[in-house]
């Protein structure tokens, strides 16, 4: 008679622990998860911001009686500087959104090169900028970016 409450006992000392487990899995994934979308607002704002000093940087020297060789050697170097938060972006964004932002940075860059009409110039920069933000946004909220090169599935309800 004593073995049946010991292995009932037993028993549900088993599910109340292996709840305990799962439960906690659970809690450091939702975690993680929260983490990472932290660190990716962080990351892309602080993206956004060099890439606005860049811009900012830039206008004027592309605005200067200087030779083009000139401007664009320094244009050139504000971007290589920018360079490296763009690496540091790619290691926050999806594997099959990285080359649509390293294409649309390289882009920016060209845009600002000398060669290109100051109108085109702000125009296309402001467009890639609204590109990237958009990037951005959708790696955070997990919404496909009309930028992506993701394959978005719809879920069927």
């Amino acid at each position: 008679m004593c073995e049946g409450p010991s292995i009932i006992v037993v028993v549900s000392g088993i599910f109340a622990l292996g709840g305990i487990i799962i439960g906690a899995l659970l809690t450091r994934r939702t975690e993680h998860e929260k983490w990472l979308r932290q660190e990716r607002s962080v990351v892309f704002a602080e993206f956004l911001r060099q890439l606005s000093t860049v811009v900012q940087k830039a206008i004027p020297i592309l605005s200067g009686l200087e030779p083009k060789q000139q401007q664009d050697s320094k244009v050139t170097d504000l971007f290589l500087s920018l360079q490296a938060q763009e690496y540091i972006v790619r290691l926050y964004l999806p594997a099959t959104d990285r080359e649509s932002f390293s294409k649309l940075t390289e882009q920016c860059w060209l845009l600002l090169s000398p060669r290109t009409e100051a109108e085109r110039r702000v125009k296309g920069v402001d467009d890639i900028r609204r590109k990237i933000q958009s990037l951005f946004e959708g790696t955070i909220d997990g919404q496909p970016s009309p930028w992506s090169a993701r394959p978005w599935k719809v879920k069927k309800g």
